[in-house]
């Protein structure tokens, strides 16, 4: 079974299940006034395309883009109560593989639900 087919299931018996796939990124423009890059290693697309809102406000266009090496998946399973999380960090040595970091989050989240 992979992973969509295991979340399709998991909600089907009344889970609560949430992907999050944060990224590395860069601002190609390098312009300065905006938030500091380090204070956003890792972001989510809403949060870059929040950037580019905010940059835009402030008549300050900017091209921002994800780097390609390096992010974290995070998959959170849920309840009536019982909460995990299951988290897959990519190293930035590596090409960030969203399928991949799902499938050994959603694994590691599911082994805090039903350890053994």
């Amino acid at each position: 079974m992979n992973v969509q087919e295991t979340i399709e299931v998991l909600r089907e018996e009344g889970y609560t299940v949430r992907i999050s796939h944060r990224r590395p990124w860069e601002d190609l423009d390098e312009c300065h006034g905006g938030p500091d890059p380090s204070e956003y290693d890792w972001v989510t697309q809403h949060e870059l395309d929040e950037l580019l809102v905010y940059f835009e406000k402030m008549s300050t266009p900017h091209r921002l883009r994800f780097l390609p090496k390096g992010g974290q998946t995070t998959v959170y399973v849920s309840r009536d109560g019982v909460f995990a999380e299951g988290i897959a960090v990519c190293s930035p040595r590596d090409n960030y593989d969203r399928k991949l970091g799902a499938q050994i989050a959603l694994g590691r989240a599911l082994k805090q639900m039903w350890p053994g």
